[in-house]
């Protein structure tokens, strides 16, 4: 578990690096990309499989149905 947290960490720097110095290709498979990570680390970042719990995901469900909350 440790050897794959340590890969995570630097998978994200590696994303953080292209999006602050962006390789030769486009700035919107970019962005797909770096998106795609985001919903795997919510899927399964935690100790609970999001997939298998669903519970795990009602807070982020909510949040895109509240008229309240503004993305920036």
């Amino acid at each position: 578990m440790e050897e794959i947290q340590k890969m995570v960490v630097n998978g994200w720097k590696d994303i953080n690096e292209d999006c602050v110095r962006p390789p030769n290709a486009s700035m919107l498979l970019l962005r797909h990309i770096v998106n795609l990570a985001r919903v795997t680390d919510v899927m399964y970042g935690d100790d609970a499989d999001a997939y298998t719990i669903p519970l795990s995901l009602k807070d982020y469900v909510t949040l895109l149905y509240d008229s309240s909350y503004t993305l920036l």
